[in-house]
């Protein structure tokens, strides 16, 4: 049927589009029109070669993707068809499975996990692995995240557990374990853990008859490989094969096409070895490095001619990307292979450079400067100095790309204060939204009237438009009682509020009691639409048409189908249930995924990751903090590394993980259509200056460096705290506390300053830690147990030691403190801990008894104009300085967590304070000759020997924190580590999961 072929593909697309019979490789550079060859060669396969539809299998990897072939193929087919299996290759699988379920013993209903509920299914289930060496007591979930990663990669590579299992005791088979080092003895034990671990999950799975995305390829596999009839049956159907971004398969689902495309072999693969950047999701390149060994017969098709780039960029990104040779397809293709032609003067002649179809040369330009705040300005002038100059320009045509969604920060804040639109296009993020903390706050108010966080979030809401100095008399008040917040409310007449916060307050207490009583009736989605509509929440942000309002409206759709999806599997599901599910969902690392359509929307400056940058294009991209260890970032390898022997993916002769990111890099650089820069400073907050990105050099763009001016101002030292866009509880005018500071003010601000203003500026009320409860209970016990012990010691008729185990455990007993431990579990295991602890720090004690000077010893620390106080755990005395009668002290300080072999800078200045005060002549006046960390669970010790050096250090740092605090600088410094354990995760929008 002539006329299907378009007139304008090229010799090469149309080579492709039209192959017959048999293996093709098709090389399609960026920006090259793969997708129109793909599209294209289906309608030809169908509509000039009469192959049914349903006899052809072409497989992607995103429903976008797969929705956007079929919506392709179906405007160039002129009839209808029966069936297109246009697909990504988990939606393959899952249909196989659910049609021949029972054919290999699995649930023909069987439910498919995400990543957050296998998280979930392990957490609820944990009790059943056998874990010791990945199962910390103090964090017992700490490893969770690991496994889960660590059973999607095996799962990626085609490992069952029998042969994960195998593989361990052949460590050891054969061999007497005492007469292993006692190293390779630990190893192999801990791989048998992981392997018992995989068997575990592997039978959870389906004693809850559930699978997870892994299973889908790996089961289908199975299916394929013990029922020889049903693989018949699809070889038979499937006629054709195609993969689209055939770069970013795993080991199993190449095994999966190569069974089903065989015996015939009309496998049509379709990639780019450069543009492989997925490796951390489990992709294969040497898939498509290697495709030639598996198909020699293969015909190899490059695509070079490109539509999107001018010529200048491409030669960048070319010269760049070959710094991967040798491990690239196009170095790995001998003399006469596919990828060459031999030129006259007989050397190779290589044909994957890309050709510009668009003519003249694009702009490049490399920004270095001082400071990231310069960095974000000279980006804000670069745009509007294009857009000035070019009258047709859009803000959509410039998008700036970052190696992590924290890097953008600085670059939001810049466009918002000069009012440039822009939008954000985080991957996820959903939980962290205003909108959603409002919902989740007020369902917690409701299930807790005394989550005074939560409370304190509402509160402050316009909606009921409490002002802040009201929130923060209730808050004195309540401090002052021992009351909740909500307590604090109800007696709301014992205080002085304004009339405005009377009558916020009034407003939200009866909406609180007409959804305590709904919430007791209905499940949990009726009651969040109860809120949205009965608080005017829902009015308000739809009454106005404009980009604000529709971005809230997608999000509140976006965070309701959390909901419905929850009541799926619990249709009664309370609003309790539903926040201990959040709960779970949070504390499994998801943060909530954000969907975004990147290619329409409002006219604004795109902002992103380059990983989801990926098959987009853009006149102008801005590639941002083009620095040391963040582009290219540090080497961030599995917490649980399948072993070398188990995979099967052949790995490359160079730095795998320096060459994923050369690759991320030339991705980014493709991305552009006309204008190409890069952006870095040295100065990013951190104690040292950043050195360039090494692929700035690479690049050849340092010689000599292009230094930018920036037009605008110099913003003041101190920035104003961020304003969100839907601002919750965010008070600037607030002062920093009073004027006496403890070290865990300081290392809170040095954690967060936001976090600092929670606690100490805001004084919000906030929840106990079961941690907190166990290391008192110790501090106390050793107290009481010296109190008692100098006490005796002052009996002559009285020997060492002076206090028996017996009365310690009692002691010990008598201060545990039995707060806040989840389950009764939890605190049996924590205080059977706390025995064994003391009963070897009891034999240790008693065998080199101490000299103890004092214990809490408490301190007020005048460092300049600042007060320091605090109190030290023990202060030994070693020795008497007979020439000043002082005494030489080693200063003692007691922790519950886990021994540190290392000093962090903020672990010196904790002992370093004391060692200050304890030198003070109107506190101890002693001679500090050691300072000593303790770690009771462990028994013990890290000892440092301070010098002048150090100290000048703490008083630099106490000095400097404290100024920081009193000028009101509150910036958020949001981290995975710091935010999961903060005590206001849950009402901060800063939050970083």
């Amino acid at each position: 049927m002539p006329g299907v072929i378009p007139e304008k593909v090229n010799v090469e697309q149309q080579a492709a589009i039209t192959h017959g019979h048999g293996p093709l490789l098709i090389i399609a550079g960026a920006g090259t029109g793969k997708t129109t060859v793909v599209t294209e060669r289906i309608a030809d396969l169908i509509m000039n070669r009469q192959v049914p539809a349903d006899n052809i299998l072409a497989l992607t990897f995103t429903d976008k993707a797969a929705d956007e072939m079929q919506d392709r193929v179906e405007r160039i087919l002129p009839y209808g068809y029966v069936d297109l299996w246009v697909t990504t290759f988990h939606s393959f699988g899952q249909r196989l499975l659910q049609a021949h379920a029972l054919d290999i013993g699995l649930p023909d209903n069987f439910r498919l996990l995400n990543q957050t509920e296998q998280w979930m299914l392990i957490r609820n289930h944990l009790d059943e692995f056998e874990l010791n060496y990945y199962r910390p007591l103090g964090n017992p979930t700490k490893f969770i995240s690991a496994l889960v990663k660590h059973f999607s990669r095996l799962k990626d590579e085609d490992i069952s557990p029998e042969e994960y299992i195998k593989y361990a005791r052949a460590l050891t088979k054969g061999k007497a374990k005492k007469s292993l080092p006692e190293e390779d003895v630990a190893e192999a034990d801990r791989v048998m853990e992981m392997a018992k671990a995989y068997e575990t999950y592997t039978k959870l799975l389906l004693d809850e008859g559930a699978l997870d995305f892994g299973d889908l390829i790996l089961y289908t596999l199975k299916l394929l490989r013990e029922r020889p009839a049903i693989l018949k049956k699809y070889q038979h159907q499937f006629q054709h094969i195609l993969v689209d971004e055939f770069q970013d398969t795993n080991w199993a689902q190449f095994e999966l096409i190569k069974r089903l495309a065989a015996p015939r072999n009309n496998l049509a693969v379709v990639g780019d070895d450069d543009q492989s950047i997925y490796k951390f999701r489990g992709a294969s390149v040497s898939n498509i490095l290697e495709f030639e060994k598996d198909f020699p017969d293969a015909k190899v098709i490059v695509l070079t001619k490109n539509y999107r780039t001018k010529q200048s960029i491409l030669d960048l990104s070319y010269q760049f990307i070959q710094l991967n040779n040798p491990d690239r397809l196009e170095a790995k293709i001998m003399d006469g292979g596919a990828l060459h032609q031999t030129a006259q003067d007989g050397e190779l002649k290589v044909v994957k450079r890309l050709k510009a179809q668009r003519d003249g040369q694009g702009e490049i330009e490399l920004m270095h400067v001082q400071t990231q705040e310069e960095e974000a300005r000279v980006v804000a002038d670069k745009i509007t100095e294009m857009k000035e100059k070019n009258s047709q320009a859009a803000w959509n045509d410039f998008c700036l790309l970052v190696r992590a969604n924290d890097h953008a920060e600085l670059f939001i804040q810049e466009f918002e204060k000069r009012g440039m639109p822009y939008t954000f296009l985080a991957a996820r993020g959903l939980f962290t939204k205003p909108l959603v903390l409002d919902v989740l706050a007020y369902l917690r108010l409701l299930d807790n009237y005394h989550e005074s966080a939560a409370v304190h979030r509402i509160l402050g809401h316009q909606l009921f438009n409490v002002p802040q100095r009201d929130i923060i008399e209730l808050t004195h008040i309540a401090k002052k009682k021992a009351w909740s917040l909500f307590e604090a409310m109800e007696h709301c007449d014992e205080v002085t509020l304004s009339m405005e916060g009377n009558k916020g307050i009034e407003q939200l207490m009866t909406l609180v009691a007409s959804h305590t009583a709904l919430a007791q009736q209905k499940n949990v989605g009726e009651v969040v639409l109860a809120f949205l509509n009965d608080s005017g929440y829902l009015k308000d942000i739809t009454k106005v048409d404009d980009t604000k309002s529709r971005d809230l409206v997608r999000l509140l759709k976006q965070f309701y189908a959390t909901v419905q999806k929850f009541l799926a599997g619990k249709p009664e599901g309370t609003v309790r249930e539903f926040l201990a599910y959040i709960q779970h969902v949070t504390e499994s690392g998801d943060a909530g995924a954000l969907e975004h359509d990147v290619e329409s929307g409002p006219e604004t400056i795109r902002i992103m990751t380059i990983h989801s940058a990926k098959g987009l294009e853009f006149p102008y991209v801005f590639v941002c903090n083009a620095v040391d260890q963040r582009f290219p970032s540090m080497d961030r390898k599995d917490a649980i590394e399948v072993p070398d022997a188990l995979v099967r993916e052949i790995l490359p002769s160079g730095d795998a993980h320096l060459q994923e990111e050369r690759r991320l890099m030339y991705v980014a650089i493709t991305r552009a259509r006309d204008g190409i820069f890069f952006t870095a400073a040295e100065d990013y907050g951190g104690t040292r200056r950043k050195k360039p990105s090494q692929f700035l050099y690479e690049l050849k763009l340092l010689e000599p460096p292009v230094k930018a001016k920036s037009k605008a101002e110099p913003l003041p030292e101190r920035l104003f705290q961020p304003s969100p866009p839907t601002p919750m509880g965010s008070f600037i005018g607030v002062g920093a506390g009073n004027d006496r500071y403890n070290f865990t003010k300081l290392s809170t601000y040095a954690k967060c300053p936001w976090q600092y203003r929670y606690a100490f500026v805001l004084q919000v009320p906030r929840r106990g830690s079961y941690q907190l409860s166990y290391g008192t209970s110790m501090h106390n016990a050793l107290k009481n147990f010296f109190a008692l012990w100098n006490t005796r010691k002052t009996d002559a008729s009285l020997k060492s030691p002076y206090v028996s185990l017996e009365e310690l455990l009692t002691m010990y007993e008598r201060s545990f403190v039995d707060e806040w431990y989840d389950t009764k579990k939890k605190r049996s295991d924590y205080f059977a801990k706390g025995k064994e602890s003391l009963t070897e720090w009891y034999k240790q004690v008693s065998k080199y008894p101490p000299e103890v000077l004092a214990v809490e010893q408490p301190f007020n620390l005048k460092v300049e104009e600042f007060v320091i106080n605090g109190s030290i755990d023990r202060v030994d005395e070693l020795s008497k300085n007979k020439k000043t009668g002082q005494a030489r002290v080693k200063l003692v300080d007691y922790k519950t967590g886990k021994f540190k072999d290392k000093f962090e800078k903020e672990d010196k200045y904790q002992l370093l304070i004391y060692m200050l005060a304890a030198q003070d002549p109107n506190i101890l006046n002693a001679e500090v000759e050691e300072l000593q960390y303790y770690f009771l669970d462990e028994n013990k010790d890290n000892t440092l020997k301070p010098t002048q050096k150090d100290t000048d250090a703490a008083k630099e740092w106490v000095v400097d924190s404290i100024k920081k605090i009193r000028s009101g600088d509150f910036r958020p410094t949001p981290s995975k580590i710091v935010c999961s354990f903060c005590d206001f995760k849950e009402i901060c929008e800063f939050r970083a999961i």
